[in-house]
């Protein structure tokens, strides 16, 4: 049972959100039908064999604000804790959101609810007659008009007339037009003829009873506030919007119309896999395709929020002596490399077998790059939504042969990557670059670099080597310096009894490697460490330790590699950085 849509009942407790069984015992309900509340968020399985032959594939279930009011409210585009909102669809869910319930007979008397929200939140509301009223007169109006044009025609209508829009008449009237003509009748009230009139009374008369609300909730909570957030269909209706702000004298935003699928959005997981089917016009299920229009007006949300962050950020920062506009601006000439890998999951084109030597990926999801072909427009689609300078990151194991075609590692050269040349060449951009060290049958009981036995340990010296040459060709074709990253996934599952050997001679293999011919300037190896891999647990050859040292002996001939997702959990790269500045000048940086 999920939270949001369990406190609709009225049996979660306040206090302890959690089922109140004092309550259910004495209405006689039977506790065992009562299963365990869980938080939107929570991950709730992959679906059964089944279902995954039924669509094709296999996805991660979150769960997300069941409630639809629930998950609408975690669309509205703001971060004021104190903000009213209108979730204005069929019904209209006017309220604000609190850390603690409201539970006195004052709100009671006023007919507000306390429903549970995302992270124990409570959207105290009311429920309030919403655009339902207007679809119904649509649906029975002689001529076919839309909802903006009755919306035009209700704006030049000057008729005063009113009703009471929660009254029981309009919720299942035969006809919604004669409801609304009667109620005006017996009210000794101007009775509305047209669609304009009749619109117009129906606007008004909602536009009022969201005043009302608003004064019930300033008298409740003793809070004055100052801006009304509109999400949901009727944040399209303008016309309506106008008549809040007049009959409630606040501001009006009008937030996201699809708020309450924006807010499930935020716990969808699989959007990604969408996006790639669409790009190549794939089958896709209709849900993906709704994800794909969440996650751009989520974006959109998340854009507008940012920015008023920033516009506060700014003020502070300006009366330090920082231009924030000017740092952004030499931020963006600095170049961010796109992985290729994050196209396909590391899979790559040289192999066909599982990702091995301590990657922690599947490398098999739906509506991943299977070609280079798809994989270059993936990234040119990624990179249009990319703003700044951009570079393009490739693996060695994502060579690209020609038919016929192919060498293992230890022989890779410049021509193989001349597909990734020509597409960088083109876009204008820079190339960076990896060897690949797992996922390879030499791989030799989860060593490279770090074997003890001598072939193994010389194949993948030879491979380093090989794109050294590559990263040079790279750099040579572009003008722009190549960054080549050392990084092997070498260590043990269990405790080794020599924990010095692996590294004295991963440090001798590294060596070699660098004693490849390479101008610095364009050239710019990395060493990266990492604390663990799956299948490497117990002891990494490539710790931080060691390739911080060996960065730090060997500065004239790499750099160190600076990974946010190879620290432990309260290791921060903020730290990191002016740690290593103290021993690293800036020209040793990228």
């Amino acid at each position: 049972m999920e939270y949001t849509n369990a406190t609709t009942t009225q049996l979660v407790s306040p206090q302890t959100k959690d089922w109140d069984y004092e309550l259910i015992d004495l209405l006689g309900f039977n506790r065992k039908i009562f299963k365990e509340i869980s938080m939107p968020g929570t991950v709730v399985g992959n679906f059964t064999k089944e279902i995954q032959e039924e669509v094709g594939f296999d996805c991660t279930v979150v769960l997300p604000a069941t409630h639809d009011t629930g998950s609408a409210v975690l669309a509205v585009p703001t971060n004021d804790d104190n903000a009213i909102y209108i979730s204005s669809g069929t019904w209209s869910l006017m309220g604000i959101e609190r850390k603690d319930a409201d539970c006195s007979m004052e709100s009671m008397r006023a007919n507000f609810t306390n429903e549970g929200g995302y992270d124990y939140r409570f959207r105290f509301l009311k429920n309030i007659m919403g655009l339902w009223m207007i679809q119904s007169v649509k649906k029975e109006w002689k001529e076919e008009l839309s909802f903006a044009q009755i919306c035009e025609q209700a704006s030049k209508e000057e008729i005063t007339s009113l009703v009471d829009c929660n009254d029981d008449c309009f919720l299942a009237p035969k006809s919604m037009i004669e409801a609304v003509q009667t109620f005006c009748r017996e009210s000794n009230q101007q009775i509305p003829e047209t669609i304009g009139e009749i619109a117009a009374v129906i606007y008004n008369s909602l536009a009022k009873c969201y005043g009302e609300t608003i004064r019930e909730i300033e008298e409740i909570t003793g809070n004055t506030y100052d801006t009304i957030y509109v999400v949901g269909g009727g944040a399209n209706a303008g016309y309506l919007n106008e008549l809040t702000a007049k009959y409630t004298k606040k501001k009006v935003s009008a937030g996201p119309t699809e708020a309450t699928a924006i807010g499930i959005s935020r716990f969808r997981c699989f959007m990604m896999e969408c996006l790639h089917h669409c790009l190549r016009q794939e089958p896709v299920l209709a849900s993906h395709l709704t994800s794909v229009t969440m996650m751009k007006t989520e974006m959109k949300i998340r854009r507008y929020k940012a920015m008023t962050r920033y516009e506060s950020a700014k003020e502070i920062y300006a009366k330090l002596g920082v231009d924030t506009d000017a740092a952004i601006e030499k931020c963006m000439q600095v170049p961010v490399s796109l992985h290729c890998w994050q196209g396909d999951d590391v899979t790559g084109f040289d192999h066909d077998g599982p990702l091995t030597g301590g990657i922690q990926t599947t490398g098999n999801y739906p509506g991943k790059a299977r070609t280079p072909e798809e994989l270059m427009a993936d990234m040119d689609k990624a990179m249009s939504l990319m703003p700044g300078a951009k570079k393009i990151n490739v693996h060695a194991c994502y060579a690209i042969f020609e038919e016929g075609e192919f060498v293992d590692r230890d022989k890779l050269e410049p021509k193989h990557f001349q597909k990734w040349v020509d597409f960088a060449k083109e876009r204008g951009m820079g190339l960076d670059f990896n060897p690949t060290f797992f996922s390879h049958e030499k791989v030799k009981d989860g060593l490279t670099l770090s074997s003890p036995d001598e072939e193994t340990r010389k194949f993948w010296i030879e491979h380093g080597k090989a794109c050294i040459r590559i990263s040079k060709y790279f750099a040579e074709q572009t003008g722009i310096p190549c960054v080549m990253n050392i990084w092997t996934g070498d260590g043990f599952k269990d405790v080794p009894a020599d924990r010095m050997g692996p590294r004295v001679r991963y440090k001798e293999s590294i060596d070699e490697i660098l004693s490849e011919p390479y101008d610095p300037k364009m050239v710019k190896p990395c060493v990266e460490s990492k604390v663990f891999g799956i299948g490497v647990e117990a002891y990494t050859v490539g710790s931080a330790e060691f390739a911080l040292s060996y960065a730090a002996m060997n500065k004239e001939k790499c750099l160190p590699l600076m990974d946010n997702g190879h620290y432990h959990p309260t290791e921060v790269v903020s730290d990191k950085i002016p740690a290593l500045l103290t021993f690293f000048r800036k020209s040793h940086c990228m």
